[in-house]
């Protein structure tokens, strides 16, 4: 079976030569992909509150909510997320999922007063299958988000999170958990659990600043060059990953050059790509020293 696209994101399979599926095919897929997606989301909620849990493994990822902390301070942003463990050779999504698949998704049920910001994704890692390629992840990630919580509060937080989340293999399943997590409130100093490791190794997987990096994009007709300015101290290979999706071919493997000290990483764009007028494209340039770990660094590709 292929890959569910997601969303509204059908386009993918008539996309020229990467298309090998017949209409009615076609068909019956989107309307199997729509109809467990529509189950999804008519769940009672009655029925998500009766099961809700701090973990919880419906399918071949299991999934836990899980706080760096273990006491609320008031009026102090602490980290919570989504554990995720994958099931050996099934694989979740980034926030640009490439030639098919659809992004986690988190929604939030707070206490009064308290605010979730949006997901910190972590940088991701290119799952080339023939000619189609998508962004996400495989064995652990934690996909981290910052709580806001007010100056007042009670004597316990309960914190409640609706995940939604497409797992693939050979096939695409979608699936949905309801979890919720309760921590106590007025602490004077933040004290950090037995999740705090797992957290500072998330934070290391996020995107950061690098002074010095820069990158601008010419266009050669279905071709675009980024050319990249890399600071001394940055690894010099590595791979681009696009934050919005539809701009270059996830299946085409780019090529990257070293020309006069500057990096060239060269693909194809597509349609929509090539119809972009100047302004600037967010980027993350994940490195891939030959030792150590890899770091990922946001750069926006000017297009003059």
């Amino acid at each position: 079976m292929i890959e569910s696209p997601g969303r509204d994101r059908m386009e993918w399979v008539a996309r020229g030569p990467r298309s090998r599926l017949d209409s009615s095919a076609v068909r019956r897929f989107v309307l199997i992909a729509a109809g467990a997606w529509l189950l999804l989301a008519v769940v009672p909620p009655a029925l998500a509150a009766e099961k809700t849990m701090a973990a919880a493994k419906p399918g071949s990822v299991a999934v836990e909510l899980v706080c760096e902390i273990v006491a609320i301070v008031p009026g102090k942003p602490f980290w919570a997320g989504l554990r995720m463990r994958h099931d050996a050779h099934w694989h979740t999504y980034w926030r640009n999922p490439g030639d098919a698949g659809t992004p986690t998704t988190l929604a939030w049920t707070l206490p009064p007063g308290f605010r979730g910001g949006e997901i910190e994704w972590p940088f991701p890692e290119r799952l080339q299958r023939g000619p189609l390629a998508s962004f996400g992840y495989q064995g652990e990630v934690l996909l981290p988000v910052l709580i806001f919580p007010p100056r007042e509060l009670a004597a316990q937080s309960t914190l409640a999170v609706d995940a939604r989340w497409l797992e693939c293999n050979d096939n695409c399943i979608p699936r949905q958990a309801r979890l919720a997590l309760t921590l106590p409130g007025g602490a004077r100093t933040p004290v950090r659990g037995p999740q705090a490791a797992a957290f500072a190794l998330a934070r290391e997987r996020l995107v950061q600043a690098a002074e010095g990096l820069s990158a601008t994009a010419r266009i050669r007709g279905e071709t675009v060059d980024v050319t990249l300015t890399l600071p001394p101290d940055l690894a010099r290979r590595g791979e681009l990953f696009f934050e919005p999706e539809d701009i270059v071919e996830p299946g085409v493997i780019p090529t990257v050059a070293d020309r006069d000290g500057k990096l060239v990483w060269s693909s194809r764009l597509t349609p929509n790509g090539r119809r972009r007028g100047p302004g600037a494209w967010p980027a993350v340039w994940v490195t891939a020293p030959p030792a150590g770990a890899r770091r990922a660094y946001r750069v926006d590709i000017r297009l003059p």
